[in-house]
């Protein structure tokens, strides 16, 4: 299988594993901002009058400051949802690793009624990436462009959730050099939080930290409603997490499947 759908159906599905399966040395920094001498929230790229009134700009701020630096990153996703007529919890999850300037990345993408049954690995630089995907006892191998910036950073997950709410400024603080705005919903429009066929968004809850640079670090919304599928209707739950694990230079090794992939491709 030729072109990048492989990989690019996952990051769907999964709307964004283990810790020694994507190569490369521990990152020698951990994630904070550097520059002390912000004044206030206001200066953090998207954010003014203490609340996020652009969070196209902060998501673009993060995109560029996470690329340079190179990092590692989390993201989960939980979702009630209807399919084959029937109401199922998807599990997913990303992993990723990025060396500075996107010189070279890997990530992983696990997916799941319930608990991960198939499972993306992806290795790339600025020309190219290759896919390995396992769903039960299949393999499959694909070739395709690079992944974009949104794919890497998680700027493509965070960007529904940070526009489906309103969030203000609820605390910011400098210590030790470090400067970090934390920002919660106040309001949310549940249809951009519900999948289909969900209804009555319940003790929905959503924050983010940020940095200076406009790096969301953390991010976390968790809430419940009704699933309906037919005439029957359950709970249904949303629990989403994205977190920078580590920022700074990295050396991410070209896997040895990576060479059965690039082999396929060229036949």
């Amino acid at each position: 299988m030729r072109g990048s759908r492989l990989g690019v159906c996952l990051l769907a599905l999964v709307v964004l594993a283990g810790c020694n399966g994507f190569g490369g040395a521990p990152a020698p920094e951990t994630p904070s901002a550097t520059d002390a001498s912000v004044s206030g929230p206001a200066a953090v790229p998207g954010i003014s009058d203490g609340r996020l009134t652009d969070p196209a700009a902060l998501l673009a701020a993060h995109s560029d400051a996470m690329l340079a630096a190179g990092f590692e990153n989390d993201y989960r996703a939980n979702r009630s949802l209807v399919r084959d007529g029937q109401v199922v919890t998807i599990v997913g999850r990303q992993r990723t690793l990025v060396e500075s300037n996107k010189t070279e990345y890997r990530y992983r993408v696990t997916s799941g009624a319930g608990a991960p049954s198939s499972r993306f690995d992806t290795w790339g630089n600025r020309s190219r990436q290759v896919v390995r995907g396992q769903v039960g006892d299949t393999v499959r191998y694909s070739t395709g462009p690079p992944a974009s910036a949104a794919d890497l950073t998680g700027t493509g997950a965070l960007r529904s959730h940070l526009t489906a709410s309103t969030f203000e400024v609820v605390d910011s603080q400098t210590s030790d050099g470090r400067y970090l705005v934390t920002l919660a919903a106040t309001s949310t429009n549940a249809s951009a939080v519900l999948p289909e066929n969900g209804t009555d968004l319940r003790n929905y809850e959503a924050r983010l930290v940020v940095d200076a640079s406009g790096r969301v670090l953390q991010f976390e919304a968790s809430g419940t409603y009704t699933v309906s599928s037919g005439a029957t209707s359950e709970p249904g739950v949303v629990d989403v997490s994205y977190e920078v694990l580590s920022l700074g230079g990295r050396d991410i090794e070209r896997p040895a499947w990576a060479d059965t992939a690039l082999a396929n491709a060229s036949q």
